[in-house]
């Protein structure tokens, strides 16, 4: 009965939509107060707050957002899990198997066109040990981390099985380079600069690279506007766009945040479901500790 009822919501919405490009092609849009409504809708306050919340939810459901549900990014990490699953169990064929990728493309597109050269997707952090130049981390838009420890002749995949594979920041810790702090979330406010699921730290970077996170504790403020208190995550629907790990200390760090955004649409996650966390710059003094008991203090600045 639930699954129907689910159907015959996205069915109306997606009718709901058609109708709405059909009525802006044929010249009825307009002639209201607001130019993004149909002249009936936007005569009535009623109607208005209606139409705009169906179609936010319309939206929504195009991103795999369902209106008025908690977004799990857990989702990813279980499905990875499943591929892996299957890799291991599935028949594997006799034939000899050519690595194809992933490799930058030969004739990328170039600013001195029509000249073309060899090209990536967007590296969006470095981070190279302080100890040893030959060993470096990588993040990338929306390829993860990767790791490198002959100075650039191979990379490695470190960071597949995470929850968000948009990378803003890395950094090492200087008194301990084996550690690495990983923020997700691309900082670059493009339209396709994804918000992410907070923190990870990678014990043992140069070596097993252990993965643990993500790190992204409940959040209490007062909102200004009412006085009431309201939690949310540290960095739910953010983007990290710089780790700073105290010289001496691992344990102590400095995350700045960003927007970010998700979805075809290009539309940051709303501030009710779940609420979105506020902007800014955070320290934590047991950034060392299990994931579940790191905490943030959110700094004035």
């Amino acid at each position: 009965m639930k699954r129907k009822f689910i159907t015959t919501g996205a069915t109306a919405l997606a009718l709901a939509a058609v109708l709405a490009i059909a009525a802006a092609a044929s010249g009825t849009f307009g002639g209201g107060t607001n130019a993004d409504l149909p002249p009936r809708v936007a005569q009535d306050p009623d109607a208005t707050a209606n139409y705009l919340q169906l179609r936010d939810a319309y939206e929504s459901r195009i991103r795999g957002i369902e209106p008025g549900h908690f977004f799990d990014p857990t989702w990813r990490q279980e499905a990875v899990a499943t591929r892996f699953r299957q890799e291991r169990t599935e028949g594997r064929s006799a034939t000899a198997w050519t690595e194809i990728g992933p490799d930058s493309l030969p004739n990328g597109q170039t600013q001195q066109f029509p000249a073309t050269a060899a090209v990536s997707g967007r590296v969006t952090a470095i981070a190279i040990d302080p100890t040893n130049s030959s060993k470096a981390y990588l993040g990338t838009a929306q390829g993860g981390v990767w790791r490198t420890l002959n100075g650039d002749a191979t990379w490695t995949p470190i960071f597949d099985s995470a929850q968000s594979l948009s990378i803003g920041a890395l950094a090492l810790a200087p008194s301990n380079p084996t550690i690495l702090y990983v923020g997700t979330g691309e900082p670059n406010l493009s339209v396709d600069s994804f918000f992410g699921v907070g923190i990870y730290r990678i014990d043992n970077a140069d070596t097993s690279a252990t993965l643990l996170g993500p790190i992204n504790p409940p959040f209490t403020f007062t909102v200004a506007s009412t006085g009431n208190p309201l939690t949310t995550t540290t960095f739910g629907g953010r983007s990290i766009s710089r780790i700073l790990v105290h010289p001496t200390d691992p344990a102590t760090i400095f995350v700045a945040t960003t927007t970010g955004v998700g979805g075809a649409g290009g539309n940051s996650l709303s501030g009710f479901i779940p609420p979105l966390a506020l902007v800014g710059v955070y320290r934590s003094t047991n950034a060392t500790s299990a994931p579940a008991a790191v905490t943030f203090q959110k700094l004035a600045v």
